[in-house]
């Protein structure tokens, strides 16, 4: 629960956080951040439930990166006077996918140790 909550607080933030630094990414408001983050934080939890399992951690942080790249280029077309360039959306994936690695090992951990008792 703890980290449901951290991913929908998190990636927002995050995808806020890349409309900052990058010239090449904007986002015209931050209802339009807030929404394109939940739906991040949505589509990767989906992601996580059907792919995350043990040896899946590279595979699945690199689909995290992939999906939020994407969804952060494709969004461009949703909102008026957004724009994306290709490259921003691989870094503010990049940028989104660092920390879903440690939450990734941190639940492969606890898989793990829950199939051990």
């Amino acid at each position: 629960m703890f980290m449901l909550l951290i991913k929908f607080l998190l990636v927002p933030a995050l995808v806020g956080l890349a409309d900052v630094m990058m010239a090449d990414l904007f986002f015209p408001t931050a209802w339009s951040i807030v929404l394109i983050g939940l739906a991040l934080a949505a589509v990767g939890l989906f992601m996580e439930s059907a792919m995350l399992r043990r040896g899946t951690l590279w595979l699945t942080t690199a689909a995290d990166w992939a999906v939020a790249a994407a969804g952060i280029y494709l969004a461009q077309y949703l909102f008026e006077g957004a724009y994306v360039s290709a490259v921003a959306a691989l870094l503010a994936g990049g940028l989104i996918a660092i920390p879903e690695y440690f939450a990734h090992r941190s639940a492969i951990e606890r898989m793990s140790r829950r199939r051990r008792y």
